[in-house]
């Protein structure tokens, strides 16, 4: 008996949630996981029209997304922020890929202008400068380099907010549930160590 289109989204959306705030409060502990200590935000990064080729895009993506990660990570924490005495710090993450017209299309005939939407949750002494590093000129350049046309920055301000664009971020991959055309649509950061 397979699974509907309704139940694997929901189930995908609790799975998210959970390893959201399980992971974070391995990370920081159980004082900074309340609603209130967390800073949650839902971040949109779009890429140049034709800077990502559709067929590519999944590595592509996750692999410029990966950067921008890093790059803001060293920002918020130094360029240590590997080590596993500040490693707690990093925000932990949740990547989703998406393209245009998602929202509507029972099945996307051609995905076009591939995007990342993602949801992190950030220690509270990171909250305020969240938003200044991805205006700083080390993020500009990068944001240059990598094809990004535009980052969307939206503070989240309660777990229904958070319920909502997790719902939001995650249209592609009721499409990509059934075809598989588009490859991975979703990662977490900071990668697990292998």
């Amino acid at each position: 008996m397979g699974v509907s289109d309704n139940q694997y989204m929901k189930e995908m959306n609790d799975y998210i949630l959970t390893h959201i705030r399980r992971s974070f409060s391995d990370q920081t502990g159980p004082d900074c996981v309340g609603d209130d200590a967390v800073g949650y935000f839902f971040i949109t990064i779009m890429f140049k029209k034709g800077a990502v080729s559709i067929q590519q895009a999944s590595g592509t993506v996750f692999s410029r997304f990966g950067v921008l990660y890093n790059t803001v990570c060293e920002a918020l924490i130094g360029k240590n922020h590997h080590r596993p005495n500040v490693a707690k710090l990093r925000p932990v993450v949740a990547a989703f890929l998406d393209a245009e017209g998602s929202r509507y299309a029972n099945r996307l005939v051609t995905p076009v202008n591939a995007h990342i939407h993602s949801i992190w949750a950030v220690h509270p002494t990171h909250v305020g400068k969240l938003e200044d590093t991805f205006r700083s000129p080390k993020m500009v350049n990068d944001r240059e380099r990598y094809g990004v046309d535009k980052i969307d920055i939206q503070r989240l301000k309660s777990l229904d907010d958070l319920r909502s664009v997790t719902s939001y971020s995650t249209k592609l991959m009721a499409y990509n549930y059934k075809s598989q055309d588009v490859g991975q649509d979703f990662e977490f950061y900071p990668k697990a160590n292998k």
